[in-house]
C-alpha cells in the first residue's frame, strides 16, 4: 500500500513542494488523512456525457491507497474526490429528500443505529455517517437510506464524496462543499465491530437485499442509480395532519416493498420476501394495518414463482422480526 508520499520521492522537501498536495494542503487535508489510514481515495473528473456526473476511474473498487493519485486534483475545476467504502469503514447514507430522517429516526428508535465515527453534510442537506465495517454489500434498507460497504474481497463496494468535493445541490442547484461536521475517530472504527451496538445493525442488514449497481471494470462507470422514491413531498406539508402523512409515508413504502419483490431476482427471492416483510412489520409501529400490505406483498412473491407454503412461512417470519424492532414516528 503506497501511502508514502510519492512512494519516496517527495521525502525529498523540493518535489513535494511541487506536488499538487504540497501547494495544497489544507484543501487536501481530509483526503491526505484518509489515505494515511489505509482508504483508496481517488479524483474523479466531471463528465462530457448526459447519463452521468463524473468519469471514474478504471476500476476504481480494486484501488489501493495511493498519495500519488491525489495528484490529479486542481482547485476550481469541479473535480470530485471519493473515498472507496468497505476497507476501513461503511457510510450510512440519509438523504431527507426521500424520507431519510424519518427513516434513521426509525432505525435509531428501535435501537438498530450503531456507533457513528464521523459525519460529513452533504450539498443537498444530507448526511454521511461514517460506521464500522460490515463486510457486507451496499443496500437499501429503507427509504432514503443507501448503505456504502463493501465485502473483504471488495465485492459490492461503494464509494462516497468526501471534502473538497463541491457538488450542485439536489434541492436548489445551488453548488455548495461536502463539509466533515465530526472528525472521524480512527481507533473507534477499527474496534467499532466489537461494540454491543454493532451487533443489532449488523443482523439487521443480513436481512436486507444487496444493491446491484455493477460498475462497469473497464471504464469505472456505475450503473446508473435506481430512481428516487417518489411521492414523500407531503411529509413536509405543514397543512397535513401528523397522521395524514403517517398514511402518506405508509402508502408509498408500502408500494416500493410490493415493487421491489416483483423485482427480485431468482435465488434470492425469499430472502428479499423475509427482508421486505421484516421492513414492513417495522412500520406497523405506526398504527398503519399491514395485513393488506402483507397480502399485496405474499401475492407478488407467488408472482415471482416462490411456493405458496414458502411465501406464507417467510412472509409471517419476517413481520414477526419486523415486530421486534418497530419504527417510530419522530417527524416534526
Amino acid at each position: 500500500m503506497n501511502t508514502d508520499a510519492s512512494n519516496g520521492d517527495r521525502h525529498n522537501p523540493d518535489i513535494w513542494a511541487a506536488s499538487t498536495l504540497g501547494k495544497h494542503p489544507e484543501e487536501l487535508r481530509l483526503p491526505h488523512e484518509y489515505i494515511q489510514q489505509g482508504v483508496p481515495v481517488f479524483v474523479a473528473a466531471p463528465s462530457r456525457h448526459s447519463d452521468r456526473e463524473f468519469d471514474y476511474p478504471r476500476k476504481w473498487p480494486e484501488i489501493s491507497a495511493d498519495l500519488c493519485r491525489l495528484d490529479r486534483w486542481r482547485p476550481g475545476l469541479g473535480l470530485a474526490v471519493c473515498a472507496v467504502t468497505g476497507v476501513r469503514f461503511d457510510v450510512i447514507d440519509i438523504d431527507p429528500r426521500n424520507g431519510g430522517d424519518e427513516s434513521f429516526a426509525g432505525l435509531r428508535n428501535a435501537g438498530l443505529i450503531p456507533p457513528v465515527y464521523g459525519e460529513v453534510q452533504t450539498p443537498s442537506g444530507g448526511v454521511h455517517l461514517y460506521v464500522a465495517r460490515s463486510n457486507l454489500g451496499n443496500c437499501k434498507p429503507v427509504p432514503g437510506i443507501e448503505v456504502q460497504a463493501g465485502d473483504n474481497n471488495g465485492r459490492g463496494r461503494g464509494m462516497v464524496f468526501i471534502p473538497p468535493t463541491i457538488r450542485a445541490s439536489k434541492s436548489d442547484n445551488t453548488k455548495k462543499p461536502y463539509t466533515a461536521s465530526r472528525n472521524i475517530d480512527w481507533i473507534g472504527l477499527q474496534e467499532g465491530s466489537e461494540h454491543p451496538d454493532f451487533q443489532p445493525w449488523l443482523e439487521f442488514l443480513q436481512r436486507i437485499k444487496p444493491v446491484r449497481r455493477p460498475v462497469n471494470r473497464a471504464t469505472g462507470i456505475i450503473k446508473k442509480a435506481d430512481e428516487p422514491i417518489t411521492g414523500l413531498e407531503d411529509l413536509t406539508n405543514c397543512s397535513l395532519t401528523e397522521e395524514e402523512r403517517k398514511q402518506r409515508y405508509f402508502e408509498v413504502v408500502a408500494i416500493a416493498l410490493v415493487k421491489e419483490m416483483l423485482e427480485a431476482r431468482e435465488g434470492s427471492r425469499n430472502n428479499t420476501l423475509n427482508a421486505l416483510a421484516f421492513r414492513l412489520g417495522s412500520v406497523a409501529g405506526l398504527g398503519m394495518p399491514v395485513e393488506q400490505v402483507a397480502a399485496a406483498l405474499a401475492a407478488a412473491a407467488l408472482k415471482t414463482g416462490l411456493p405458496a407454503v414458502e411465501v406464507a412461512g417467510t412472509t409471517e417470519s419476517g413481520l414477526k422480526a419486523g415486530l421486534k424492532h418497530p419504527m417510530v414516528w419522530n417527524h416534526s
